[in-house]
């Protein structure tokens, strides 16, 4: 799947005319794609860069991967967590972050406000 989803990126950067660059750890299945503004002016990268983001999330779900890598989901793609996982899973989510931080002190205001 990792040379399909290279391919899937590729096709996504052109759509958008965004550079990217793709790496990772092929053993365990990770992939990381940065996405780069490249020639695009400051407003055509604020206007395509959520849809780009969209489309790259949506295809890696697609070929039955996360949009999240071994350090989390992290604030960038924050916005897109429920294209990944569902209502029930983010509120199990919460409530793990409430029982282990009940005083909100481990990264406040990152995923979960309590």
């Amino acid at each position: 799947m990792i040379p399909v989803l290279i391919r899937k990126v590729h096709d996504i950067s052109e759509r958008y005319r965004i550079k990217s660059m793709s790496f990772g750890h092929a053993g365990d299945g990770n992939v990381h794609v940065l996405l780069f503004k490249g020639e695009l002016t400051e407003e055509e990268w604020e206007r395509l860069i959520d849809p780009a983001q969209k489309d790259l999330y949506k295809e890696t779900i697609d070929l039955g991967g996360k949009i999240t890598a071994e350090h989390g989901i992290g604030i960038l793609r924050k916005p897109f967590l429920s294209m990944n996982i569902d209502a029930y899973q983010i509120e199990m989510f919460k409530r793990l972050k409430q029982a282990f931080d009940p005083k909100n002190i481990l990264n406040p205001g990152k995923i979960f406000d309590l």
